[in-house]
């Protein structure tokens, strides 16, 4: 495999990981900020909004880490061409 394909299925393995951590409790701070970093590194620019829209529904105390990285990804969605997605 490629070091490529190899990073993109860990990513993919961690984002499994995540959402069944937020099935299981959906006020999980830490599972909702690093899904939002899996989604982004996987180039999946909206749902990483979201991810990251909805840590900071669940602890506003972390805007400064959060503020810059929804920036990003919505400069991301511009640059792609699509939408960022509405709030949660």
């Amino acid at each position: 495999l490629a070091v490529g394909k190899k990073v993109k299925d860990l990513y993919e393995q961690a984002l499994a990981s995540l959402t069944r951590a937020t099935r299981l409790n959906a006020g999980l701070y830490g599972a909702w900020f690093e899904r939002g970093h899996a989604h982004f590194a996987l180039k999946a620019f909206n749902h990483a909004i979201l991810d990251w829209e909805r840590a900071l529904d669940l602890d506003p105390s972390r805007a400064d880490a959060i503020k810059p990285l929804l920036e990003e990804a919505r400069a991301w969605t511009v640059k792609r061409g699509t939408h960022p997605p509405q709030s949660l």
